[in-house]
This record gives structure tokens, sequence and C-alpha cells, in this order.
């Protein structure tokens, strides 16, 4: 299993690849405990990194100082990186991304359910035990 995405940056294409010795890279630069952390939420200068990472194998050229440089499409920075990590971690079976690392669409008819449905839930745990369950809708 390969944990790798294509990226266009600057109109050339790119491979990330996110094994060990890549995420042993981010482990290094972030600590482990606040990786993570950074994958969950990162800022423009934390996602150069993570990518400079990723492309380390293929294209050790590009630093996160370059990558700044030519100001990619943040929202296709963000899909490669989330999706080559996911196929690192969890492989193909992830239940937020198929076998390619591309996030998987939620069908119209799951998203009406959870629109319609999850507030009488929450209400009910609310009133029942006055908690407020943590739930990741990810949509």
């Amino acid at each position: 299993m390969k944990a790798e995405k294509s990226i266009t940056l600057k109109s050339k294409e790119y491979v990330l690849i996110y094994d060990w010795d890549a995420i042993r890279l981010l482990e290094n630069k972030f600590t482990h405990e606040a990786l993570n952390d950074v994958l969950a939420n990162y800022n423009l200068a934390q996602l150069a990194d993570i990518l400079e990472c990723g492309l380390a194998k293929n294209h050790p050229d590009l630093t996160a100082e370059k990558i700044f440089d030519m100001s990619p499409s943040i929202v296709d920075c963000r899909q490669a990186v989330e999706g080559a990590i996911a196929l690192a971690y969890f492989g193909t079976e992830t239940p937020d991304f198929n076998e390619n690392g591309e996030k998987k669409k939620t069908s119209m008819k799951a998203k009406l359910l959870w629109r319609f449905v999850m507030p009488f839930i929450l209400g009910f745990l609310i009133a029942s035990f006055g908690i407020l369950p943590l739930i990741n809708l990810g949509f």
C-alpha cells in the first residue's frame, strides 16, 4: 500500500508520499503529542511544513518556504495531504476516504437524516443526562 497522492503546484505535478520516514519527519517537526492537533487544525505555515514532509522523498528541493511562495490552492493541498495521510495511517479501510485517498461523498439521504434526526437525539441526551456528546458529523 502506497500512501501517496498527486498534487499540482504551479502547473507541475508532484507526488506526496507519507511513508514512515515522512511521518517521522512530521513527528520531529511537531512532536508526537501535537501532531494529531496539527493535522486536525493547521494554519498555512503548518500546511506548508506538512507538504514539505510529504514531498521530501521525491522532491527534496521543495521546502516549506518554496511551497509558501508558490501559493497553491489551499483546498487542493488540504485534500491531498488529508487523503495521503489517511492512507498512511489506515490503509484503504477508512470511513472517510476511499482507496484513492479521496474523501468519500455523503449521500443526500444521509445528510437529510442527520439534519432532521440529530436535533432530537441531542435534545434527548441533554434533557436526560445533561450532556452534550462530542460528535464529528464531518459532512
